[in-house]
C-alpha cells in the first residue's frame, strides 16, 4: 500500500476544505453527495486528520538532529566547605568563587542501531575570589568532543515504533476515506427520507384533487339517481379524509434534519431524484474481492496493529531478562589556559572507551510474567480475529441476499405503480362518463399509497447498501469499481 496521503496535499485539503453548497431550492442526489465537505461531520474528520498528520510529523523529528545551546552566566558562590589538606587531613575553609559556562550540544539518533551520536563543545571560566588581594582565574575549553553510545544486543525501540507509525498511517488513510463514505451514507438516508415525505405531500395533493372530482361528480349523479346515497357518503368521507391529511410535520422534521446534516440554511428546498431507470438490475459483483477489501480494511489492519503492539511488549519483556551491555566511545580535544590566545597551544587529546555490563539477577519473575501476558493477549487477538472474519462473512452473505430481495421488490413495486396508474386513468375516464365505483377507487388508492411508500423505502435501502460497502470496502458494488485504489 502507498504511504499516507502526501503531507502537503493532505494538509492543504484539511486547512482549506470546500464548504459552500449551492443555495438553489432544488438539489439533486448528485449535488449533495458531492458536497460532503459542507457537513458538520466532516469538520471532525478534518480535525482528526490534522491531528494525526501532526503526530506523524512529530514522530519524524526523532531522526532529525537535536541542537541546543546552554549557558550559566554567572554562578557565584560563597561558602564554607571541608577541604582536604596535604597531610591527608581535612579542614574547613571559606571559599568564594564564580563560574561561567557556555555549552553547545548536538545529538543524532541512529535509527538502524538505536544508538546516539553526540558532539559537545564548551567554554568554562573560573574566578577564584577567596583572596581579595590575589584574585585568580582560569579557563577550560572543550574544543570538541565526539561520542557514541550503543546498547548491544538490546531492544531497538525506535525501529519498532517506526513500524507502529507506518501501520498507523495506513489505517488512518483508509479510515479517512471510509469516514467520507459513511457521511455519504447518512446523506443518502436523509435525502431519501426527505424525498419520501416530499412525495407524500405531492401524493396527498393528487389524491385530494381526485377525491374532490369524485365527490362533486357523485353529487351530480345522485341528483340523477345514478348512485345511492351510501356511495355519496363514501365519496364525501374519502374527500374529507384527504382534505384533513397533513404530512407537513413529518416533512418539516425531515427537511430540518437534511439542512442540519448538510449545514444549510433553514430555507425550504426541493430534493430532486432522477428516477428514469426502468428496472433495476442485480450486478453479480466480485464477492471475493469485496469481502477481501472489507476484511483487510476493517479487521486485518487493526489486527496487525494490535499484534505489533504485543510483539513489542514481548520484545521488551525478553530484553528485561537478558543482560544489558552498553558501549560508549568518545574522542576530542580539551584545553586549559589563562589567556584566550593560548586556547589552542596546549591541547590535550581526550579519549573514552567504556563497556558497561548489567545483569538482572532477581525481580520476582516480573518480566517473565509480562511476556506471558503479552503472549496470551496475542493468542486471544488471533482467535477473536478468526471469529470476526466468520461473522463478517455471514453478514456479507446476508447483505447479498437482502440486496437481491430489495432489487426484486423495487422492480415489483415500480411495475405495480405503473399498472395502478393505468387503473387510476381508467377511473378518471369513468368519472368523465358518469360511472363511479367508489369501492374500487378506495381499493386502488390504498394499494397505490402502500406501494408508493414501500418503493421509496426499498430505494433508500438499495442506496444504503451500496454506500455501506463503499464505506466498509471502499468498493462500489453497483459498478464493480474501487472507490480508492491504494496500489
Amino acid at each position: 500500500m502507498h504511504k499516507y496521503l502526501n503531507n502537503v496535499l493532505l494538509l492543504t485539503c484539511i486547512l482549506f476544505p470546500q464548504t459552500n453548497i449551492a443555495q438553489d431550492k432544488s438539489i439533486t442526489l448528485e449535488d449533495v453527495l458531492a458536497k460532503v465537505e459542507s457537513t458538520y461531520d466532516y469538520e471532525n474528520i478534518r480535525y482528526d486528520s490534522l491531528l494525526n498528520l501532526t503526530n506523524h510529523l512529530i514522530f519524524d523529528t526523532n531522526v532529525l538532529p537535536k541542537i541546543d545551546l546552554s549557558s550559566k552566566m554567572p554562578n557565584y558562590e560563597k561558602s564554607i566547605s571541608m577541604v582536604s589538606q596535604y597531610d591527608g587531613s581535612y579542614n574547613y575553609k571559606s571559599r568564594t568563587y564564580a563560574t561561567s559556562e557556555l555549552v553547545f550540544n548536538v545529538k543524532q539518533l541512529i535509527p538502524m542501531t538505536g544508538g546516539t551520536l553526540s558532539f559537545t563543545s564548551g567554554l568554562n571560566r573560573l574566578d577564584n575570589l577567596t583572596n581579595s588581594n590575589n584574585k585568580t582565574y582560569g579557563y577550560y575549553y572543550n574544543i570538541g568532543n565526539f561520542s557514541y553510545k550503543q546498547s548491544l544486543f538490546a531492544f531497538n525501540e525506535y525501529k519498532w515504533t517506526k513500524r507502529q507509525d507506518e501501520i498507523s498511517k495506513t489505517i488512518e488513510n483508509v479510515q479517512y476515506y471510509q469516514n467520507i463514505e459513511s457521511i455519504k451514507l447518512k446523506i443518502i438516508q436523509s435525502f431519501f427520507n426527505l424525498l419520501l415525505e416530499q412525495r407524500k405531500i405531492e401524493l396527498n395533493q393528487q389524491n385530494l384533487e381526485l377525491s374532490s372530482r369524485i365527490y362533486n361528480k357523485a353529487l351530480l349523479l345522485l341528483d340523477h339517481h345514478r348512485i345511492t346515497s351510501t356511495d355519496l357518503i363514501d365519496a364525501k368521507i374519502e374527500y374529507l379524509k384527504e382534505k384533513s391529511t397533513n404530512n407537513s410535520l413529518a416533512y418539516n422534521k425531515a427537511l430540518n434534519d437534511f439542512n442540519t446534516l448538510l449545514n444549510l440554511s433553514s430555507m425550504e428546498r426541493k430534493v430532486v431524484f432522477n428516477d428514469t431507470i426502468e428496472t433495476y438490475e442485480y450486478v453479480d459483483f466480485n464477492m471475493g474481492k469485496v469481502l477481501q477489501r472489507a476484511i483487510e480494511f476493517n479487521y486485518s489492519l487493526i489486527k496487525n496493529q494490535k499484534e505489533l503492539y504485543q510483539f513489542i511488549e514481548i520484545k521488551k519483556a525478553i530484553a528485561g531478562i537478558k543482560p544489558k551491555i552498553q558501549l560508549e566511545l568518545g574522542f576530542g580535544y580539551n584545553s586549559q589556559f589563562e589567556k584566550f590566545e593560548d586556547a589552542y597551544d596546549d591541547k590535550i587529546n581526550s579519549k573514552l572507551i567504556s563497556l558497561t555490563l548489567s545483569v538482572p539477577i532477581y525481580n520476582g519473575g516480573l518480566n517473565r510474567y509480562k511476556k506471558k501476558i503479552a503472549v496470551i493477549k496475542l493468542d486471544k487477538l488471533r482467535a477473536e480475529y478468526q471469529t470476526d472474519i466468520k461473522q463478517a462473512w455471514n453478514t456479507y452473505l446476508d447483505d447479498l441476499a437482502n440486496m437481491k430481495f430489495i432489487i426484486a421488490e423495487m422492480n415489483r413495486y415500480k411495475i405495480t405503480l405503473k399498472l395502478i396508474k393505468q387503473q387510476i386513468a381508467i377511473i378518471e375516464l369513468k368519472i368523465e362518463k358518469g360511472r363511479l365505483d367508489i369501492e374500487q377507487y378506495l381499493r386502488i388508492k390504498t394499494k397505490y399509497t402502500k406501494c408508493f411508500v414501500e418503493y421509496y423505502h426499498m430505494l433508500s435501502k438499495y442506496y444504503s447498501y451500496i454506500y455501506k460497502y463503499r464505506s466498509l470496502a471502499l468498493y462500489d458494488i453497483s459498478t464493480n469499481k474501487e472507490v480508492v485504489d491504494f496500489n
